[in-house]
């Protein structure tokens, strides 16, 4: 169905950027299978619903509550309230009919936008949807700071392990001589390479770049003298 058509076009960079060692160490595993579905009764929906659902599971807790919403909002001593996640809203929303939800390609939100329409301006009310998503590796590698570079060095990925050094190095050098454009999908994977490479840095042992590392010591636990080996042979 429509979201996990979608988030397999996302994931197609996983063919252009993993390295030969990540692709034969996950072989055929399918990460959807981790997650605690209710199949039987899911397949008596209709299929808006069913991507409404995959949403909830794989993207609002973890993500985009937590990442996008409750993270940001701490940092800044403010404690957010979503009006939309209030239970009763969502019961009655689960409970609607999908033609209240989607008229066409175009017509997203439809119950939203005629209540919205009583109170708000047109312009305000039926105002186009936009894709709330990662930054494009452009971001990041039109003009790179040192970090970035450092990040995505033959070394740094050698370390890691994770990713194709080869197919790296020439896409990020069409992007910072600004002769080249990736596609979208690709471009959201670069900028997913940049990102792991950070995150390997700061958890598991630092040495990638000039940014600090995060040390995390358990309470009564003795430092550790090494840092968690990586899929990268030593």
């Amino acid at each position: 169905h429509a979201q996990s058509i979608m988030y397999n076009l996302v994931a197609t960079s996983r063919d252009r950027y993993y390295s030969a060692e990540l692709k034969e160490r996950l072989g055929s595993f399918v990460a959807y299978e981790d997650l605690v579905l209710d199949l039987e009764r899911m397949r008596r929906w209709h299929p808006l619903n069913q991507s409404l659902y995959l949403g909830y599971k794989i993207h609002l807790a973890g993500l985009l509550i937590t990442q996008k919403g409750d993270r940001v909002a701490m940092a800044n001593s403010v404690e957010a309230r979503y009006p939309f996640l209030d239970e009763d809203v969502i019961a009655f929303a689960s409970r609607l009919h999908p033609r209240w939800k989607l008229h066409g390609l175009r017509g997203d939100k439809y119950l939203l936008r005629q209540a919205a329409a009583r109170l708000l301006p047109e312009a305000v009310a039926q105002r186009k949807k936009a894709m709330f998503r990662a930054p494009l590796a452009e971001t990041f590698l039109v003009k790179p700071p040192s970090f970035v570079r450092d990040l995505i060095s033959p070394d740094s990925l050698a370390r890691t392990g994770y990713f194709d050094a080869a197919a790296i190095a020439r896409d990020s050098a069409a992007l910072t001589s600004g002769d080249g454009k990736l596609g979208t999908f690709a471009s959201l994977g670069l900028g997913g390479v940049i990102a792991t490479q950070l995150w390997h840095h700061l958890y598991l042992g630092g040495g990638l770049c000039e940014l600090p590392q995060i040390e995390h010591q358990r309470v009564g636990e003795a430092p550790s003298a090494q840092p968690p080996s990586s899929l990268a042979v030593a």
